[in-house]
């Protein structure tokens, strides 16, 4: 059910995904600073719905899910009928958090319902196939929202709407029997050679930041939750710099009609979706730390070449690619997580990782949107590389110590002489 509701979902993303910006720059005649703001603030609401989500996850899952996914058929049917009024568009991006429509990988659309799925998918799953499904989701979530771009290219953008809200009303409906853990279930006997990957993984060392929250919060895993969002947070600014204006990029230098710019966004989505499903392969051959450098890395020196390159073959190119290496450790990323932190702490751990990163994101967005105003199209994305090396350096000095619980034992096991 938790698959069906994705799905749905993510359909009703993607035709908002192309369509939105549209609205905003050629439907009202508004300039990118405007596009701006309102992501910005569209950012700031879904970082607030992410913090409350997160902690109310921990208490009720069921009707904390299904209220969350009633959030995006509200903003989208207000938006169906009043698109041509600026007004309606800025109250129906905030509650629909429409924080970033430049890419379909990842996400970008009501990203306030990501740390309750998270949880859920934690809940449901056993750790040797938790990074499977996290990218499984992912990628079916992908291919969804690629088929609703796809779909986006045709209809007016009256239909697009009306398509996106009945699809996304729909999704709330498999939400209601979405199985979930709650916190009166008794946990799993461990067997005796067991000891929950938590306590093995927290970071010796300890931070006077995280150490605070920990004090102020009764948090257990307060140290990790603070290295997670501090990394989640530079990659939150560096995100909202690129990510939001990856599609108004086209639109204003190239002059892409939203028919030709809705397929080149399916081919982008459906290259980040199949790229979600590395998640397992990269954790094996790379794992946790040296995946997310190699990946995240490559998509800075791809963001230095984007801007200067003015060819639409070679911007095409790099818009194809560029998300997916941006996404691919993320189910990997997850499922570390959840090896660091504590089981009944996920959904706060999660949903103050996913405000604290959109929280900072906004700022990413609105300097962005002011220097596309500009036509300084350069400057956000030699930030964005800038910025995503410091959070690599970040990652390094702060999981370097992490150990794949599932590599280990392969580790071992190669070790053991033939009997």
């Amino acid at each position: 059910m938790l698959f069906i509701s994705r799905i749905l979902r993510n359909f009703a993303t993607g035709l908002v995904n192309v369509v939105f910006p549209y609205i905003i720059l050629t439907n009202l005649h508004q300039g990118n600073e405007t596009l701006g703001l309102i992501y910005t603030a569209a950012t700031i609401s879904t970082a607030v719905l992410g913090f409350t989500i997160g902690f109310a996850t921990d208490k009720s899952q069921k009707t904390t899910f299904v209220g969350a996914l009633a959030l995006l058929p509200i903003s989208t049917l207000l938006l169906s009928f009043y698109f041509n009024i600026l007004l309606a568009a800025f109250v129906a991006a905030i509650i629909g958090g429409y924080s970033a429509s430049g890419s379909l990988a990842g996400g970008g659309i009501g990203g306030y319902i990501q740390p309750i799925q998270s949880t859920i998918t934690a809940g449901i799953t056993n750790r040797k196939d938790r990074t499977f499904y996290y990218g499984l989701l992912s990628f079916l979530a992908g291919v969804s929202s690629a088929a609703g771009a796809f779909t986006a290219s045709f209809p007016t953008i009256f239909d697009v709407l009306l398509i996106a809200t009945v699809t996304s009303f729909i999704s709330v409906l498999p939400g209601i029997f979405v199985r979930t853990k709650n916190k009166s279930d008794p946990e799993p006997k461990k067997k005796k050679d067991e000891v929950h990957v938590a306590e093995k993984n927290l970071p010796a060392e300890k931070d006077p930041i995280t150490e605070k929250v920990r004090s102020s919060s009764g948090l257990k895993s307060a140290n990790v939750i603070g290295k997670f969002s501090v990394t989640g947070m530079l990659n939150g600014f560096a995100n909202g710099l690129v990510i939001p204006f990856l599609i108004p990029f086209f639109i204003s230098v190239y002059k892409i009609p939203r028919p030709e710019m809705g397929e080149f966004t399916f081919v982008s989505g459906l290259i980040g979706a199949f790229a979600l499903l590395l998640g397992p392969r990269l954790e094996r051959g790379l794992g946790f730390l040296r995946g997310v450098v190699a990946t995240r890395g490559a998509t800075a020196v791809l963001a230095l070449i984007f801007p200067f390159v003015r060819l639409l073959d070679v911007s095409l190119a790099i818009y194809f690619i560029l998300p997916s290496l941006r996404v691919m450790a993320f189910p990997v990323v997850q499922t570390a997580m959840t090896d660091m932190v504590e089981k009944d702490e996920l959904g706060r751990a999660f949903g103050i990782n996913q405000g604290s990163r959109l929280a900072v994101t906004s700022g990413g967005t609105a300097f962005a949107g002011y220097e596309f105003g500009q036509s300084s199209y350069e400057i956000p994305f030699i930030g964005y590389a800038v910025v995503m090396a410091a959070n690599l350096y970040l990652y390094t000095r702060f999981f370097s110590s992490y150990r794949d619980p599932l590599r280990r034992k392969r580790v071992i096991r190669q070790k053991q002489p033939d009997e």
